[in-house]
């Protein structure tokens, strides 16, 4: 399951969190999630497993939904 960069921006947006925030919760820097959130850096399969971890997201609901929406 790879999360779309807009999907990221939405999770780090919905849990109040700021860019740095963000980056210390899933261990990685705050400038690496500023560029997938412009899209200069792909979302690796890596950082989606870390998102769904640490935010308790239901991988098959999101990629049920992707599937209803087109994504």
């Amino acid at each position: 399951m790879l999360l779309s960069r807009q999907l990221v921006r939405f999770i780090r947006q919905n849990n109040r969190l700021s860019q740095r925030e963000f980056a210390n919760r899933l261990g990685v820097s705050n400038s690496y999630i500023a560029l997938v959130e412009t899209g200069i850096k792909p979302v690796t399969a890596n950082l989606s497993k870390k998102i769904a971890k640490e935010f308790d997201i239901d991988v098959e609901y999101v990629e049920a939904a992707k599937r209803f929406i087109g994504g």
